[in-house]
């Protein structure tokens, strides 16, 4: 008499391969992933510090005040002043670090402010120049441009 078997299985090779093409899916997919990570935060550092330039140029319009950003190179952050009597400033902000998400988003230039500066007159201009940011690791770059007028634009160069 003879016994039919109804059971199917995967072979010990057959389960090596889909095992190895498993992990090489997921490791690819973990570099795209921590490649995004970082180019987001790079995107988020730059809008942050945007906005608090168009912050400061707001404030400095509506309260016919100077306002001025600090930038601290070395430390890698920044902090907000306004002038509340002729050559005497005021802590807006506390200090603001830039990339606070991720450790390698960092300034990699000196600003070109003319300084280390970005003042905003009551209205509504400010001294140009540009800031830029990079990510240490994947050298994505965000260049903050603020023109005479008080306009800002932000010019990515993404790896």
């Amino acid at each position: 008499m003879k016994v039919i078997s109804s059971v199917k299985a995967f072979s010990l090779v057959e389960l090596l391969i889909a095992v190895a093409i498993t992990s090489i899916l997921f490791a690819i997919s973990v570099i795209s992933f921590s490649k995004l990570r970082a180019n987001v935060c790079l995107r988020e550092a730059a809008r942050t510090v945007s906005s608090d330039i168009q912050l400061c140029k707001t404030r400095a319009v509506s309260e016919s005040v100077r306002y001025r950003i600090i930038i601290q190179m070395e430390c890698n952050n920044y902090i907000i002043q306004k002038e509340s009597s002729p050559g005497y400033w005021t802590n807006v902000s506390s200090v603001k670090n830039i990339g606070e998400q991720d450790d390698a988003v960092k300034i990699v230039k000196d600003p070109t402010y003319g300084g280390d500066m970005i003042i905003f007159q009551p209205r509504g201009t400010t001294n140009a120049g540009t800031l830029e940011i990079q990510h240490a690791k994947f050298l994505s770059t965000a260049k903050i441009v603020t023109s005479l007028t008080g306009r800002m634009r932000i010019k990515y160069d993404i790896k």
